[in-house]
């Protein structure tokens, strides 16, 4: 027996070694760049520009080792362009292949992708070859296909695949069977066709995120799905029903609707939804009792003259966009306690957006049209940044606002800005507006100032920026500036086209100053330093308290 075993392990010895030998063999073995390896010319000016690398016409097996990613498509003067047809006849070649781009009209030898074992991700572009048979690849894990008229694509061979992106451009219906290919966890399908497609997803119960840019009949989900991100935008005008009572893990929510009549949501089911962005109209959305929405982008198109969002309890950002025919006046949303950020833009009648109580409210941004007159702030303590553009906003209360640190205002029909006393405030812009009056005091931490394109007159006095490091005030009606006491920071003023007469900066160092095109401009005191850049009208006397 003991010899019997020892004769055995001889022969696996003998078999190991042997086996090692011919790996050697093979790992010396060159291939020929040339027509009977790769048929395909512009297969062959590819290998020859990016894999054979000596530039000798032969692929050693170090090329051919590291070639892990091939892309082919022709290159053009902006974007690149389609072959007219390529034979992969050669590709069995690059054993450790992994990605394979291919840009062409139309693809031969597909069947030869079934010898790469490593390859798992493919993208296919074309316009002609509509029917799609792709091969059983051992690990694949995505493909991308995009066509111009998909009529027939099999993928059934590959089981294992996680993720897939189809695009069709043909006004004809998708034909998908994806009933194999339960692996599957992401699926992103655009199709610019009118004609409605059936979608069958039943059995595709390991599903995470899907994506549908489709005109469907019909969307069969898997009885106990795990879909949490879905998003569903529907590219004609005809109506669709959105039936999302089998989605109970939906986490996220995108639904874009191009169609005029409004859609009937229920959402009653979907208690994990934590983020919804519905660009559609809308008749009713029936939210769920418990819900958990942090999130909210919402496109209005209401008749009624008042809006409020009552169930969202736990919502910590929104964004509202309003579009011509709404009719909603006023906006409420303090039934919203845990709201941080607010977006609100569009064109409409709303003239009252209601922020007041809002306690942990941080981030406000308004981009509305000529209705909107004002924004209310009473004991909304936390604000910190502030956006607005309303050119017809004339009531609004920033003073109360202790902890801004962020203003950017265009185009504002406010008349009087009181920032005094905002002891936190960094940036100032407030450009193109309406402006006629802005009180400063106490603002020690403003750093830069852009207050351009305005109507301000008479006296700006910097003393209580001891931060201030670039001030923008041209095209204004200033009649003075002036600093009673050192800024440290401060290096650029720019107070072109104004009406100065007085410009006392003696207590200060300022590196530029641009101040022409003030022709009531008289003097200026300056405390000057060797290498600044004053630019003055002729005739402006510029009296220097330091020397050059």
């Amino acid at each position: 027996m003991k010899r019997a075993g020892k004769i055995i392990l001889m022969f696996i010895f003998v078999l190991l070694m042997g086996t090692s030998y011919i790996n050697c063999k093979a790992e010396e073995t060159t291939v020929a760049v040339d027509e009977a390896h790769f048929p395909d010319e512009n297969f062959r000016k590819y290998i020859t520009e990016n894999i054979d690398k000596d530039k000798n016409g032969v692929l050693s097996q170090n090329e051919i080792h590291k070639v892990k990613k091939i892309e082919l498509w022709r290159e053009g003067k902006y974007y690149v362009n389609p072959y007219d047809k390529i034979d992969l006849q050669g590709i069995n070649y690059f054993f450790n292949l992994k990605q394979l781009n291919i840009y062409a009209q139309k693809y031969i030898n597909l069947s030869l992708l079934s010898q790469q074992k490593l390859l798992e991700n493919v993208c296919f572009y074309s316009d002609e070859q509509k029917v799609w048979n792709i091969p059983k690849i051992k690990n694949l894990k995505k493909i991308i296909v995009d066509d111009e008229d998909i009529k027939k694509i099999d993928l059934s061979k590959n089981i294992q695949l996680e993720e897939i992106k189809l695009i069709h451009h043909a006004n004809t219906r998708l034909k998908l069977d994806l009933k194999k290919n339960i692996q599957l966890k992401k699926i992103n399908i655009i199709s610019k066709s009118k004609k409605k497609s059936k979608l069958d997803f039943s059995n595709n119960k390991k599903l995470k995120k899907v994506n549908l840019e489709i005109l469907c009949s019909k969307i069969i989900w898997p009885q106990k799905n795990h879909i949490e991100d879905l998003t569903f935008t529907n590219p004609s005008k005809k109506n669709v029903k959105i039936d999302l009572s089998k989605n109970i893990r939906l986490k996220k929510l995108h639904v874009n609707n191009n169609f005029k009549n409004k859609i009937k949501l229920n959402l009653s089911v979907n208690k994990n939804l934590v983020e919804v962005w519905l660009n559609t109209p809308y008749s009713k959305i029936v939210w769920p009792k418990r819900n958990n929405i942090k999130k909210l982008n919402i496109k209005v198109r209401q008749p009624n003259q008042k809006m409020e969002i009552k169930e969202l309890k736990r919502l910590k950002n929104l964004e509202v966009k309003f579009v011509k025919k709404d009719k909603v006046k006023k906006l409420n949303i303090s039934k919203c306690p845990e709201l941080k950020t607010i977006t609100v833009e569009g064109k409409g009648k709303l003239n009252i957006i209601n922020l007041n109580e809002m306690k942990r409210l941080q981030n406000v941004y308004i981009d509305f049209g000529k209705s909107l007159r004002q924004i209310q702030f009473t004991n909304t303590p936390n604000v910190k940044d502030l956006g607005m553009a309303g050119k017809n906003i004339t009531k609004t209360n920033l003073n109360s606002l202790k902890k801004l640190e962020y203003i950017h205002v265009d185009y504002c029909g406010l008349k009087k800005v009181d920032l005094r006393n905002l002891k936190q405030l960094k940036e100032l812009v407030w450009n193109y507006s309406k402006c006629e009056t802005m009180l400063f005091k106490n603002n020690k931490k403003l750093e830069q100032v852009e207050i351009s394109y305005n109507r301000i007159k008479g006296t700006l006095n910097l003393s209580d920026m001891s931060s201030l490091w670039s001030f923008y005030c041209d095209h204004n009606k200033i009649t003075k500036i002036y600093a009673s006491k050192k800024l440290k920071e401060f290096n650029f003023l720019f107070c072109e086209y104004n009406k100065l007469k007085k410009i006392n900066l003696y207590h200060t160092y300022v590196e530029r100053i641009y101040a022409e095109h003030n022709p009531t401009l008289k003097a200026a005191y300056l405390n000057a330093w060797e290498g600044v850049l004053y630019y003055f009208d002729k005739g402006v006397k510029k009296h220097y308290k330091g020397k050059w």
